[in-house]
């Protein structure tokens, strides 16, 4: 059948070709399969040793297969196939793949392990190689304080031998008696009237000193021979001649403002005699005074008295200055209100009617106390305390007749500024606070660390920070001002360490605030990069303001003690990083300003390292300003818990005159006792001014606990009693707030009100101030304002309008006023508007309703029918407001005028009386009695729905008028009110309302305080009650006449059976369409109107938008103007909503809802706060938030 040849076991069998193959190829597949199965057991490491069987017996010798002739002879004589080979090759690569993978696994792991012990053992060297240098260092330390010590031991062993040589030279060798040497060397022949030693501690007067008196009364810089020949009249009298020991006064300088009065004794004249003598002359002086003529012409032409007094200690001369100051800030208000046409009492102005006690430093006029240097201090808001003494604002403004702000102001421009400077070590705002709060200008650096990389701005109850961090420091830079005295930041700049803001401050000119932070630990090169950057940019940034600047050279300063030297010179040697800092100085025309001469080598910086030496590496620096020595307050670092302590000098900034602030603060009746008689209009400015208060802010004060923390804390100097401090004061303010949050949801507004006011922007107005001065701003909102309010054309408009008042109003039929009528009135009042010129707030009104409805119903009566206005009246507050957050131009700030209290009041009775017969029916208007912004909104939204529903190209067109309520001509207002009051029985009501359209002034302060006044005789009186409802039915009467105009036309397309083409509120006019040409000849209608008005629309306001199936032209003429349509998907902004026809009916809903979230997002830390959700849930509550914060 076959060849029985034997086979080699190694041979190769013949391969099969495919065609022999093509037969039995299922068989052969499944006879491979058993074969692979038995081959894999048989190779090594299989772990199997049976045979695999052949699959279902098929291998049964019968086949002429090859293979199955071959399976069917014996298993070891069989030659191998290429198929086998392979597998039993791959078997044994698999195998040493295997080995080699755990070979290098092992190899790994080994040299892992070799690197960690390396490394190790490289931190062990590390670290004791740093030891190693500790130990050295400190070896050198020792070693330098060892010889210092033994040079101080010689030197003490020395002075000690001298001193016995001394002794016992003096002593002839007897033994020595110390306490008889002592008697010997201060012994003092006592005689009568000899003054006794003063207490140890407590400045005393030489010997000179107290026979010297000071003569004054001249005027400052006065000539030295004005002041000799006016003293000799006096020194010349008989009564005096004989007292004195000279005969002309003695005068230091060319110019001067006293003079000196030297006295010796006479032979054996006594002190006692002498000083009898020197009263003699003050005796004299006060029977007999002397006018001196020369002080008329800087006192306000009154002459000065001549005054003589001793020559005073320092603190006697710091308690006489305070009541000098007091008493020339008082003459000085007064006199600046009395020039300006302002009113003012007459005997404020007048030196002889306050009463000064020098010796205690305390003033007094009539039965106010001004301030006091000895005296201790009342509390309350309106006392400010300064370093002489303290001071009661709210007393000055009563005496001077001026406001509390403009009095304050007053005050804070006569006391010097301090400016501080302090590396805080990573401290937070709140501690530093605690710590600085008695400073007003602050430079720190190593600022908390904050999430905020650039720019960062801050506000704490007592300063505003400013800060800035660059993204490679850890730590930024900042600088504080005190509230009361910043105004706005105009400028800023800043480096990788360094930051400047060029501030402009209340009172005083605008200022660079700067703060450096050196590097340190690092090359000389480095340091210099970093310096010369900060060099380079503040050199060319505004060079010509003045500058202070707050430095951590991180490099130890040396300064020249010697007086023959310029104060607080360098020495000329010092290092490149010295060097790189004095180059800063002097290229950016800088002076380094010296410490006291005793601090000069005081350390300013302590490492907590205990055994390292302090450095003095920090440096306050100006340019253009004069500042007082630095003072270093060592004891600070404990403070806040850093390891740099406290630089501070007193600076002396160029005092600026604002005009006065007009006080609008709501105010409250004080007092239990009744309101005194009010009979007329004096008499009811009078109880506003005398038994009304501003309310109290609402911010937190540090209670008796934490004072006597702080006290107890500096007295100790003790880091642990600090932190309880600030531990206390942390709990305190957590508890302040909670307290604050519960009095919110209750209800009470002046606790929101106080809530509210921490979120207001503050210096929003710098970049209006950016390149201009507060005067040229002022003048540019001027003219801005008096374009729109001012109608050349009709300089006599009063006249006209009394001619109108005469032909046509009637007073023969009023009615007088009842008690209901001015409730209703004063109940749609609120308690919390800002009050108008006449100061008279609704409180006050409101109690007068309850203890004098009569008189106050009369007085109601009498100025109605009064034929002219109250003169306060022609004159309203003027506040510029921001429309944008950072406005760049006179045309982004909203006027707001605040009109008087009362004339608020009468207004709105005349309009609850005669309002009825002036409003009329419209369909097309949504403002008015018994409309509502819903209407107009409801009428859109169904138009959009109505497009988008039947696929209509229909156009939404929105229109602006310009100027609304400042254009209208008010002889246009006065026809309209003619028109609806000419034959009602409201001939006195309408005389009254035409009398608000008088010209009137508008009298305010720009952004930088400087003041504007603008007169208006055209628009409609802003801050009235009237002037918002009367110009929304004057464009109800323009839509009326615009479709009773026969040329008016209705679309004719699709949208031909719309009950409605348009509507209006107020100043915004809304139409909508599906023709355009209709469209257009409608609008021109409506700008005819307007034209006779006065008005005009703004066509870069106007919006128009179309569907997407909308196909004609894309502009419409408004105003012989073409406008173009907005893009598709883009949105009109109508009442404060979105609307656009590709969006659904939900974008009003998202726009509701944001409105409400904004407030909502402002009011989360209350929400979380405890309280019932029961009261933080009622409507009246959330809407008030809602309202306060949109």
């Amino acid at each position: 059948m076959g060849d029985h040849r034997d086979h080699s076991p190694t041979e190769i069998a013949d391969e099969i070709s495919d065609d022999e193959e093509l037969p039995e190829v299922k068989e052969e597949k499944e006879d491979l399969e058993g074969e692979d199965v038995r081959l894999l057991s048989e190779l090594p490491g299989s772990g199997s040793g049976r045979k695999s069987k052949n699959k279902r017996g098929r291998n049964d010798g019968t086949s002429t297969s090859p293979e199955k002739k071959r399976d069917a002879g014996e298993p070891g004589d069989l030659p191998m196939t290429g198929r086998e080979l392979r597998r039993l090759l791959a078997g044994h690569l698999q195998d040493v793949k295997t080995e080699v993978r755990g070979a290098w696994k092992e190899m790994d792991e080994r040299i892992d392990t070799v690197a960690k012990d390396v490394g190790s053992v490289a931190q062990e060297v590390k670290k004791e190689r740093e030891k190693t240098k500790g130990v050295t260092e400190r070896v050198q330390r020792l070693e330098i304080l060892g010889e210092e010590t033994r040079k101080k031991v010689e030197s003490m062993e020395k002075e000690l031998v001298d001193f016995k040589k001394k002794g016992e030279s003096s002593h002839g060798g007897g033994q020595a008696d110390p306490w008889a040497q002592y008697l010997r060397n201060n012994k003092k022949d006592d005689k009568p009237g000899d003054t006794p030693p003063g207490p140890t501690g407590r400045e005393e007067l030489s010997e000179e000193d107290r026979r010297t008196m000071i003569v004054g009364g001249w005027a400052q810089d006065t000539k030295k021979g004005t002041i000799i020949e006016e003293a000799k009249a006096f020194l010349s009298r008989d009564d005096v001649k004989n007292l004195i020991d000279q005969q002309d006064l003695l005068v230091w300088g060319p110019r001067r403002s006293f003079g000196a009065l030297k006295f010796k004794p006479r032979g054996d004249e006594t002190e006692s005699s002498l000083r009898d003598r020197m009263w003699g002359v003050i005796k004299a002086l006060r029977s007999n005074p002397v006018t001196l003529q020369s002080s008329a012409a800087d006192n306000g032409g009154v002459a000065k008295n001549m005054w003589v007094q001793f020559v005073k200690t320092k603190e006697a001369r710091k308690r006489s200055q305070h009541c000098s100051l007091l008493r020339r800030l008082c003459l000085e208000v007064a006199r600046d209100v009395q020039k300006s046409g302002e009113s003012c009492r007459p005997e404020a102005t007048e030196e002889a009617k306050y009463e000064c006690d020098w010796a205690a430093g305390t003033i007094w006029f009539q039965d106010w106390k001004i301030g006091s240097a000895s005296h201790r201090a009342p509390r309350g808001e309106s006392i400010k305390v300064i370093s002489s003494g303290w001071v009661d604002v709210q007393a000055i403004a009563n005496i001077t007749g001026v406001t509390f702000t403009c009095a304050l102001q007053a005050v804070e421009r006569e006391i010097n500024k301090t400016f501080a400077s302090w590396n805080v070590g990573g401290q937070n705002y709140e501690k530093i606070e605690v710590a600085v709060r008695e400073f007003d200008l602050v430079a720190v650096q190593e600022i908390s660390r904050t999430e905020a990389v650039g720019w960062d701005e801050r506000e704490t109850k007592s300063f505003m920070w400013f800060a800035h961090r660059d993204e490679q420091q850890w730590r930024g830079v900042a600088v504080g001002v005190a509230k009361d005295l910043f105004d706005c930041v105009i400028d800023k700049m800043a480096t990788s360490n360094g930051a400047a803001w060029l501030v402009r401050l209340r009172g005083h000119k605008r200022l660079i605030l700067a703060s450096l932070h050196c590097p340190t630990g690092v090359t000389v090169a480095k340091y210099q990069e970093v310096v010369g950057t900060f060099k380079q940019k503040l050199k060319k940034w505004h060079p010509d303001c003045p500058a202070t600047v707050g430095v951590d050279v991180n490099e130890v300063i040396q300064w020249t003690s010697s007086e023959d030297e310029e104060p607080g010179a360098f020495p000329v040697r010092g290092g490149g990083k010295i060097e790189a800092f004095l180059e800063l100085l002097g290229s950016c025309r800088l002076r380094a300003c010296p410490p006291e001469v005793h601090a000069r080598g005081v350390p300013t910086h302590f490492p907590r390292d205990a055994t390292r030496v302090g450095r003095h590496i920090d440096v306050i620096a100006s340019r253009l300003v004069r500042m007082g020595e630095v003072k270093i307050v060592e004891a600070a670092r404990t403070w806040i818990i850093t390891d740099h302590a406290l630089l501070f000098a007193d600076i002396y900034l160029f005092r600026k005159w604002i005009s006065p602030r007009f006080d609008t603060r709501p105010r409250w009746v004080h007092g239990a006792e009744p309101l005194p008689p009010v009979n007329n209009l004096e008499h009811l400015y009078e109880a506003a001014k005398n038994r009304t208060v501003a309310g109290k802010v609402r911010q937190y004060e540090d209670d008796e606990e934490v004072r006597d923390a702080v006290r107890q804390a500096k007295a100790s100097g003790d880091k642990c009693e600090w932190k309880g401090v600030h531990a206390i004061r942390r709990r305190k303010l957590r508890m302040w707030k909670s307290e604050r949050f519960r009095k919110i949801w209750a209800g009470d507004w002046s606790w929101y009100r106080g809530y509210k006011n921490e979120k207001n922007a503050r210096g929003w107005w710098g970049t209006l101030l950016a390149n201009r001065s507060a005067e040229d701003l002022a003048a540019d909102a001027g003219k801005h304002l008096e374009e729109k309010m001012w109608d050349d054309t009709k300089p006599s408009w009063d006249e006209t309008l009394e001619t109108i008042i005469a032909a046509n109003a009637k007073t023969n039929d009023f009615r007088p006023v009842q008690a209901e009528e001015v409730w209703g009135a004063l109940e749609g009042m609120k308690a919390q508007a800002a009050l108008g010129p006449d100061g008279v707030s609704v409180p006050l009104l409101k109690q007068l309703m309850h203890e004098q409805p009569e008189q106050l119903c009369r007085l109601v009566d009498e100025t109605i029918l009064h034929p002219s206005l109250p003169d306060e009246w022609h004159k309203s507050f003027l506040a510029l407001l921001a429309k944008v957050s950072t406005p760049t131009g006179v045309g982004q700030l909203r006027p707001i005028a605040m009109s008087c209290t009362l004339q608020k009041m009468i207004t709105r009775v005349v309009m609850n009386r005669c309002f009825d017969s002036i409003r009329s029916t419209c369909r097309w208007a949504s403002s008015g009695k018994g409309r509502q912004v819903a209407d107009l909104i409801g009428a859109v939204s169904r138009f959009r729905d109505h497009c988008r529903e039947w696929r209509l190209h229909g156009i939404l067109l929105k229109l602006d008028i310009r100027g609304a309520f400042d254009y209208i001509h008010r002889s246009s207002v006065a026809d309209f009110l003619v028109t609806r009051l000419g034959n009602s029985p409201h001939g006195a009501e309408l005389a009254f309302l035409l009398r608000l359209l008088s010209t009137n002034r508008l009298i305010g302060q720009a952004p930088g305080g400087a003041e504007v006044e603008v007169k208006a005789n055209r628009g409609i009186r802003q801050g009235s009650p009237e002037s918002a409802e009367l110009f929304g039915l004057i464009i109800q009467q323009v839509m009326v006449e615009a479709h009773e105009d026969p040329r008016w036309r209705k679309c004719s397309g699709e949208l031909d059976d719309l009950p409605l083409d348009g509507g209006c509120f107020q100043d915004d006019v809304v139409m909508w369409g599906d023709e355009i040409h209709v469209m257009e000849n409608n609008v021109k209608i409506i700008v005819e109107l307007l034209a006779k008005l006065g008005l005009r629309l703004a066509a870069e306001k106007t919006g128009i938008i179309v569907t997407p199936y909308y196909r004609g032209p894309r502009s419409m003429q408004i105003d012989d103007k073409p406008v173009a349509f907005l893009e598709q998907g883009e949105s009109i902004r109508i009442l404060g909503l979105d609307f656009c026809f590709e969006d659904g009916q939900s974008q009003q809903a998202k726009c509701l809802m944001g409105r409400f979230g904004r407030p909502g997002a402002n009011m989360l830390n209350s929400l979380k706060d405890q309280g019932a959700i029961t009261t933080k849930s009622r409507p009246s509550v959330l809407s008030c938030r809602v309202h306060g914060n949109g």
